[in-house]
Formats: structure tokens, C-alpha cells, sequence
């Protein structure tokens, strides 16, 4: 389609930013019995978004979060556990006509929590692909042009403010919310607190960094927009772009502790 698609399907994003500030809740992670062997908690997805053959559009989105975690401090009482993994697989889901992302990640090394190295979990977060007729079962009342076929061969990507999609073999740290049973979507996984503020990347270069933008001086809630723009990279402090591994593990602890 040689159009800029406007998506106005993101709403369910705003209340699920808002829902991430809270405090955690749901049912409590898996308890490491003293002893045990690694074991593979990850679940299927029963319809996940196929990509193979199918048109992508790009998305223009706005997400207002009221956390905007500059500080790791903003991560006490949200936070049930903390890991280090490796990304396994990736695979995309929808929910509220919206996009998701789950990640089957093998833990490398349990920072905080329940986990034991080895265990395999499966996380998710907004953002990742839908297709067009989930994300905007109407647009054809409003673009009559478009054909059955075009719809049915669309995916729409989410890419909430700059945040890139994962790929497998990736090392990242993600702070982890307890196990979500509120809806069957996404029954069994983990939520990442915030979205992409609660993961941090390895760079390939030994150090972790996360997408950040631009939060303005007293953390008021802002809007975050796709359209073409320079994402600040910084990190919480606004004085470091990245850490090494040892330096947000201690920063990490120190703050859920």
C-alpha cells in the first residue's frame, strides 16, 4: 500500500503503560527449591502472528506512560525478579488490537528472584507485528480501495518509540513483573516492567543499554511519538549511556532490594 497508514489502534497501549506503573501483582514466580534441576517454564502461543509472505506497514504510535523509570529507584516495588538471558525465540501476538512480543529466554544468570540459571521463561512486552485486520478491523469503510486480499496479507509493525524488535541469541537483562494470568493471551508469562524500560541490551560490545527518550525535568507524563526523531540513548542518571554487566547488576539490587 503506497500510503502512511495513521493507526489508531494503540489505545489499549496507554492503559497497559499506565497498568505498568503499578505495583506487581498476580501470582508469584516459580520458587527455586535448594537443589533443583533447570526446568522449561515457557509457554505456546496459540495463534501467533505468521510473517512469511506478508505485506509490513510501519506505524505512526503515541504512548503516554506516567513511569518513565529514570532512575533504577523507580524500579522498587514493581519489580518481582531480575534476570540475564539469552533470547531462544521470538514470536508476535495480539491483544486489544495491539501488538506483543514474547521472548523464551534462558536464564544465564538469576540477579534477583526465583530462577536458577538454566530455567527457561517466556516474557513479554508491547510492541512486535499484528495484522492490519486486527489492529484496524475498519479501515476499509475508510479506505475502500483497499482489496481482501491486501487485508488479509498486512502486517502492521509497533514500534513503541524506537524500541527495536528482539532477535535470537541475544544477552539482555530484563526486570521482570510477576506471572500475568489476567488474560489467556498471556497466561503463564512474565511482563517486562515498562515495557522496554525494563530491558537492557547487550550492545555486542560487553555493555547493556536501553531506549530512552527524552523525559523533561520533574518526570511528568509525556507523549512519545514514532514520527522520525533523534532518540536520546541515555540512561537513568543522564550521565552514562551504558553499563557494563557487574555495574547493573549492583545498580539493580541495590534499587529492589
Amino acid at each position: 500500500m503506497k500510503r502512511n497508514l495513521l493507526l489508531f489502534a494503540l489505545a489499549a497501549l496507554l492503559s497497559l503503560s499506565l497498568a505498568a506503573c503499578g505495583n506487581s501483582s498476580g501470582q508469584t514466580a516459580q520458587t527455586a527449591l535448594d537443589g533443583r534441576s533447570p526446568a522449561d517454564y515457557s509457554v505456546r502461543l496459540a495463534d501467533p502472528v505468521l510473517l512469511d509472505g506478508k505485506q509490513v506497514e510501519p506505524t505512526y504510535s503515541v504512548a503516554e506512560p506516567v513511569c518513565a523509570y529514570t532512575q533504577f529507584s523507580d524500579y522498587q516495588g514493581k519489580t518481582a525478579s531480575v534476570v540475564r538471558g539469552k533470547v531462544k525465540t521470538v514470536e508476535y501476538f495480539t491483544r486489544d488490537r495491539s501488538a506483543f512480543t514474547k521472548m523464551d529466554l534462558e536464564i544465564t544468570e538469576n540477579i534477583s528472584g526465583d530462577f536458577i540459571a538454566g530455567d527457561i521463561i517466556s516474557v513479554f512486552k508491547w510492541g512486535g507485528y499484528a495484522p492490519l485486520s486486527v489492529t484496524n478491523p475498519d479501515i476499509q469503510e475508510r479506505f475502500p480501495e483497499i482489496t481482501d486480499e491486501e487485508l488479509a496479507n498486512t502486517v502492521v509493525d509497533m514500534r513503541i518509540d524506537g524500541d527495536p524488535h528482539p532477535i535470537t541469541d541475544q544477552d539482555i537483562v530484563v526486570c521482570l513483573r510477576e506471572q500475568d494470568q489476567s488474560n489467556e493471551n498471556v497466561s503463564g508469562m512474565y511482563p517486562i516492567v515498562g515495557g522496554y524500560y525494563g530491558q537492557f541490551t547487550n550492545d555486542g560490545s560487553g555493555t547493556f543499554t536501553r531506549h530512552v527518550e527524552y523525559v523533561p525535568e520533574g518526570r511528568e507524563a509525556v507523549g512519545f511519538s514514532l514520527a522520525p526523531h533523534e532518540i536520546d540513548r541515555s540512561n537513568m542518571t543522564g550521565t552514562h549511556k551504558a553499563f557494563t554487566f557487574d555495574q547493573l547488576k549492583s545498580e539493580l539490587q541495590t534499587a529492589i532490594s
